[in-house]
């Protein structure tokens, strides 16, 4: 879609990216920050050939500027009971009988893994994907049960072929 879950994943995978807890912590920020936002210019001037001397696009890169604006969002996070241990909570609410309801779109046709590669999400929206995602055991997600709405047709964010596509004159 051009709207940066690839770029976000690949961050993820090359364990790169800035994730909430990091926010809570100052000092791996820093670290952390330190480490990508280099990397991050390099692409935009070497890749994008983009001129970063201006005031408003260098402060864009500048570690210092981005630490201070993101510790001020962690402190905010945590002041506010905005941030939570995800497997933790869930984990808590099924053991007290709750019941917890994933949402998932596309399924295993975009799945990165299992879909058709290479006009696939950067994730896994399948069933199975709900555990990785939350933290909560497989045998957790839906107590064996999983159940599934399906539409007649497939549609998609993206490009790709589908199944139900019509190519040509529908005779």
């Amino acid at each position: 879609t051009g709207r940066g879950i690839g770029p976000t994943y690949e961050d993820k995978a090359g364990r790169r990216g800035i994730r909430v807890a990091d926010l809570l912590d100052p000092d791996v920020l820093r670290e952390k920050l330190a480490y990508a936002v280099p990397q991050k210019r390099a692409v935009v001037e070497d890749v994008y050939g983009l001129d970063l001397s201006s005031d408003d696009r260098a402060e864009a890169f500048d570690v210092d500027a981005l630490h201070e604006e993101f510790k001020r969002i962690g402190e905010r996070l945590d002041d506010e009971g905005m941030t939570v241990n995800c497997s933790d909570f869930l984990n808590r609410r099924h053991a007290a009988g709750d019941e917890i309801l994933f949402e998932g779109a596309q399924g295993t046709h975009i799945d990165v893994d299992h879909g058709n590669y290479p006009f696939v999400t950067s994730s896994n929206p399948t069933a199975g994907g709900a555990a990785v995602g939350s933290g909560l055991g497989v045998t957790t997600v839906g107590d064996g049960e999983v159940v599934g709405i399906v539409k007649a047709y497939l549609s998609r964010v993206g490009s790709g072929p589908l199944p139900t596509e019509l190519d040509g004159d529908a005779d």
